[in-house]
């Protein structure tokens, strides 16, 4: 079963790249109903850019003051964010078994030789819920920032509610979108994580990742990856300043500096 699945996967992405797909019963309206879980909404404070000025920078609303910490899981050979962050005052507590140690040091960065999972293995596996109670108290406000390059989808479904409620604001990359959005199980795995999230979270900002291709399916474009930022909702109604969402907002930047940026469709952004 899985070596069919990824040989689904695999040719689904040989298409994507020349603007076809394979047909699996999923439809237009199918899909456009399942992306208005993530139509952006208005949110209570102003954008701003924490982090470079291409990839590994995200916009985030301005409400971080009493935020405490950050849990950044996926490192790469910068920490443009987590510094980012450090201006703020936010401590950073980084995760990945891929890398030997993180490219940031000083007393506001963590960094654990460790892969997120859905279970625990000693060196080498933990549970999100289980690295956060780890490393803060119940009572801290929190951020989560991950890009794990598609096992995203699991953690976020093992996640319990109480823990994504410490979370004020919530960064992600959403990845493998072209194979999700077009497979029946795929789109029931997208739907599931989305309503979990915004049970939680007003979804403030959505940007299409361009280092990745589109794949027109049925009437729809999707991305093979776009960045979202959610804001918990206790939050969305607090201030008084808010702006219309704009894809690409204005402090958009594409994440590869050699291609445009890109915009999203209606069915993404539902203006």
């Amino acid at each position: 079963m899985r070596i069919k699945g990824l040989i689904f996967a695999f040719a689904q992405r040989i298409l994507a790249s020349l603007g076809a797909s394979l047909s699996v019963g999923v439809s237009g309206p199918q899909i456009r109903s399942a992306l208005k879980l993530i139509h952006p909404e208005e949110s209570p404070a102003p954008l701003i850019r924490i982090g470079g000025s291409n990839d590994g920078g995200y916009l985030v609303p301005d409400d971080l003051k009493g935020i405490s910490a950050c849990f950044s899981p996926g490192v790469a050979d910068s920490a443009s964010f987590e510094l980012g962050l450090a201006e703020f005052g936010i401590r950073s507590h980084m995760a990945d078994f891929s890398v030997e140690q993180s490219p940031v040091s000083g007393d506001l960065f963590t960094f654990e030789k460790l892969f997120l999972a859905t279970h625990n293995e000693e060196g080498k596996f933990i549970r999100l819920d289980d690295w956060v109670s780890s490393k803060s108290l119940p009572s801290e406000d929190l951020i989560l920032q991950m890009d794990i390059e598609g096992d995203e989808w699991p953690i976020l479904a093992d996640a319990s509610s109480q823990l994504l409620s410490r979370f004020r604001i919530v960064v992600l990359e959403l990845h493998g979108l072209e194979t999700l959005l077009t497979d029946k199980l795929g789109l029931k795995i997208f739907e599931t994580v989305m309503k979990k999230l915004t049970s939680h979270f007003s979804v403030v900002h959505l940007h299409e990742n361009n280092y990745g291709r589109e794949l027109n399916y049925s009437g729809v474009l999707i991305p093979q990856v776009i960045e979202m930022t959610l804001l918990r909702k206790d939050r969305t109604k607090l201030g008084t300043d808010s702006y219309s969402p704009q894809i690409p907002h204005p402090l958009d930047t594409p994440n590869n500096p050699g291609s445009p940026d890109l915009g999203l469709s209606i069915d993404w952004t539902g203006i």
